[in-house]
């Protein structure tokens, strides 16, 4: 993440509310030690349980950002708000500074989301699908995949 040689690590929490991403910088040292960056959360409401998480060069800068989406799970859902996309901006690509931004607002969460270039514009695409069909989803239960364009390059 900070662009050192070395291997970070990037978590996400799940299966709560008010989850939250971290990266952990790696020391470098033959036995690392990690500390952990939490990244900002600006978005209104408190955050579900995010259930995917992806790194990708979605801004095309040349740094890894972060990506992840609530799921659909009514008993842990965000609170004041439906499910939402979220990709946090490496702003100075050595992880000092994240911006988080919410890519898609449109009450549909995620799973197990995958990136890949899908329609072969040469950029990481975003496509995820349900959960678990149930009727108090935010969508009222309907199944969906997901894909998300990235316009961003």
């Amino acid at each position: 993440m900070d662009k050192d040689g070395d291997k970070d690590i990037v978590i996400a929490d799940s299966d709560q509310t008010a989850c939250r991403i971290a990266w952990l910088e790696n020391d470098g040292l033959d036995s690392p030690t990690f500390k952990a960056h939490y990244l900002p959360v600006t978005a209104p409401g408190t955050n579900g349980s995010f259930h995917s998480l992806a790194l990708a060069d979605f801004d095309g800068d040349g740094d890894m950002d972060i990506f992840t989406v609530e799921q659909e799970d009514p008993t842990i859902f965000p609170e004041g708000r439906g499910p939402r996309w979220y990709i946090w901006e490496n702003m100075d690509g050595k992880g000092g500074e994240f911006e988080e931004r919410v890519i898609f607002d449109g009450n549909l969460g995620g799973h197990d989301a995958l990136i890949g270039d899908i329609d072969g514009d040469g950029d990481p695409d975003i496509v995820s699908k349900i959960w678990k069909r149930w009727p108090g989803n935010a969508n009222g239960g309907k199944e969906h995949v997901s894909w998300l364009e990235n316009l961003a390059i």
